[in-house]
């Protein structure tokens, strides 16, 4: 009825009832907790009694067998390091901040001219600390590339937690629909499952992997190699390794590719001209093999991952393959190369057609739609747009592309100029069918994506052909350049801010999105791997790609109702004051005479030129009045009224009351000193 809870039976030695303790863990918390294993800590070898300790354990223990000698000397260390470790070494963190309170407290003392070597001692000690609480973080977190001497305790704090985090399985439904929820159950499942997608076998046919590698170990150095080890060569040996690591392995896989590319049995794939041949890339968690769409090449390959399943001993998995082919690849040579290759093992396969065009591909990691078979450089990203949605399978396509063999074959001959006509010709042709499908289906619910790569965007932002460009992009709902370049990038946003008239947002994460973010009005930029530079050249900097999200629906709607309020505000405030004072001005007649007498008297113009109302004295005249008038405000507000009972209980003029009525006296003033002036 309650499958998460435990019941402890308790000792009791007051008792002779044994109490029981229920706990009602949660489903995720059924495990129980294990002791934390022994481990030898590094920063032990910092003090001065560890060798000691280990000294004094190893000795005796004389047994008859050597191993049986080892392994009680090691248990005796084990116990021996426990317990010196928990009286001797004590609490590094408690220790740490007692040590800190104490360097605080000395180096408020010292201001006064004391304590000084106090505080430097202090200051050795705290550390000397950090320095320990730092090594047994490095320690766990595993992390190598970070020189030790950082004091950075809490990244390798972080690192480790992350490590030592765990993941609870309540239930699991298998592939039948069945679902299990007890502890055997699940544990049975997964290894029932991982066993049919890993098999390991006896090796065999070892020796077809190491035809290709050109023998480097002579046979005296064969003999010393496979002689009994002696107690020194270990010992040096562990002594070479570092500390918190251990080696790996190699593979034969590479060996056997290379050599059916020299015997010319797989043909490999160039990304340029003139460029070298790529059969296989391998990566961390992901291979990928190229090869052409026929049986020869397809056989090669299996036969080359069976030679590696029966060498390795490790069974390939048929699962979670992908093979991706050329838009030109006939259909019975994909159902062909299907049944050939039968969907193998966790291996990559890439294929290529016999012209030699490449195909892109995914890891495994994504699910490819069956439409996605474009042109050759774009279908990588194509698939990614797939997975963010800028493409659906309910739209409908429109590629441009010079990708043609007539084309083709100008640029090889390097005739400039007919390629570029040839082109310009090719890319007009492909922008006006683009818009009749677009109008031929401007009554239907039918949605459109354009998808162009950077070498027709050279073409297509011309002059002559840019406002067709737009028009075709701007009926449909999603646009793709791939690859495009910086300036590129820069033209189309220009293009598009400049036909449309509307604000323009770029979002950007690398230096060659910086010409984009600059011609947009708004830039966004996304700081991270690829650098700073997009950051400092927007408007707008975030860490991450799911934060325009919230930047754009909370952030800009919050945004523009503030701005739109304060604008809309500041106008009517500045029209409330400065018309008030314009209709005055020009009821009192912008306070002189009128326009007739002006004409009337020219010598009223004198006033000007022999600068009369603007000289030095008369400044001086108005400065000095200012002056007079603040003194005589101040001294006869203060002297009348601070010391006068300003009430009936007593109470006398505070400073609320003598500021208010000092402030109306200068009101009156100021006012009453431009009544006289302009009368």
């Amino acid at each position: 009825m309650f499958p998460s809870t435990r019941v402890h039976h308790i000792s009791g030695s007051l008792s002779d009832h044994s109490p029981l303790w229920i706990c009602t863990d949660d489903e995720n918390a059924r495990f129980y907790r294990r002791r934390k294993p022994f481990r030898f800590e590094a920063v032990w070898m910092r003090e001065v009694g560890c060798d000691a300790v280990i000294k004094n354990s190893w000795e005796g223990h004389a047994m008859a067998n050597p191993m049986g000698r080892v392994v009680k000397k090691l248990e005796a260390c084990r116990l021996s390091l426990r317990t010196w470790s928990k009286h001797s070494f004590g609490n590094i963190r408690h220790m740490l901040q007692k040590k800190k309170k104490l360097l605080m407290q000395a180096e408020a003392n010292s201001i006064n001219g004391a304590n000084h070597s106090q505080v430097r001692s202090l200051r050795a000690e705290v550390h000397d600390l950090m320095a320990k609480e730092e090594c047994p973080w490095q320690q766990r977190s595993r992390v190598n590339w970070l020189k030790a001497g950082d004091l950075n305790s809490g990244y390798f704090h972080s690192r480790a937690n992350q490590r030592n985090r765990r993941n609870f399985i309540s239930k699991l439904i298998l592939d039948s629909g069945e679902v299990i929820e007890e502890e055997q159950k699940i544990g049975e499942a997964f290894v029932h499952y991982f066993q049919s997608i890993f098999q390991s076998a006896n090796t065999a046919g070892f020796d077809l992997i190491l035809q290709g590698i050109v023998p480097k170990v002579t046979t005296q150095m064969n003999a010393d190699l496979t002689r009994p080890f002696t107690a020194m060569e270990v010992e040096q040996a562990l002594k070479q390794m570092k500390p918190m690591t251990a080696p790996g392995s190699d593979e034969g896989l590479h060996s056997l590719i290379q050599q059916a590319a020299e015997k010319g049995e797989l043909r490999g794939v160039s990304l340029c001209k003139e460029g070298p041949k790529i059969t296989h890339l391998f990566f961390a968690d992901d291979s990928l093999l190229f090869c052409r769409a026929n049986d020869t090449d397809c056989q090669t390959v299996m036969n080359i991952l069976t030679k590696y399943e029966e060498a390795s001993g490790q069974k390939i998995n048929r699962g979670k393959t992908q093979l991706f082919f050329s838009t030109n690849t006939q259909g019975d040579i994909k159902n062909r190369v299907k049944d050939l290759v039968g969907i193998e093992a966790g291996v990559g396969v890439m294929v290529r057609d016999d012209e030699g065009r490449v195909c892109g591909a995914l890891s495994d990691r994504t699910v490819l739609p069956k439409t996605v078979e474009k042109v050759e450089a774009i279908t990588c990203r194509t698939a990614v747009r797939y997975a963010c949605s800028l493409l659906r399978e309910d739209m409908k396509q429109i590629v441009i592309t010079l990708d043609s063999p007539d084309i083709d074959a100008m640029e090889k001959q390097g005739d400039k100029e007919a390629f570029a006509k040839a082109s310009l010709e090719s890319i007009k042709k492909q922008i006006r069918e683009g818009i009749s499908q677009i109008k031929s289906a401007k009554e239907s619910v039918v949605k459109f994506g354009l998808i162009i790569d950077g070498k027709s965007l050279n073409f297509s932002l011309k002059k002559d052909i840019e406002k067709s460009f737009f028009e075709l992009a701007i009926n449909c709902a999603s646009v793709i350049c791939y690859p495009s370049s910086p300036k590129q990038k820069a033209l189309v946003t220009r293009l598009l801010k400049g036909e449309t008239s509307k604000t323009m947002l770029a979002i950007g994460d690398g230096a060659n999105d910086v010409c984009m973010l600059q011609e947009a009005n708004i830039g966004v930029g996304i700081s991270g791997v690829e650098g700073m530079q997009a950051m400092m050249a927007s408007d707008f900097s975030i860490a991450q790609f799911r934060f325009p999200k919230r930047l754009l629906l909370v952030h800009g709607h919050w945004y523009y109702r503030r701005i739109a309020m304060m604008i809309c505000y500041f106008f009517y405030k500045n029209i409330s004051f400065g018309f008030t004072l314009f209709w005055f001005e020009a009821h009192a007649s912008f306070l002189d005479v009128s326009a007739q007498l002006c004409l009337k008297y020219p010598l009223l113009y004198l006033e000007g030129v022999e600068n009369i109302l603007f000289s030095w004295s008369r400044i001086l005249g108005w400065m000095f009045n200012g002056f007079l008038t603040s003194i005589i405000i101040f001294f006869w507000t203060t002297k009348s009224m601070i010391k006068q009972d300003f009430q009936r209980d007593g109470q006398v003029v505070d400073y609320e009351v003598l500021g208010v009525t000092m402030h109306t006296c200068v009101v009156w003033a100021v006012n009453c000193q431009m009544a006289i002036s302009i009368n």
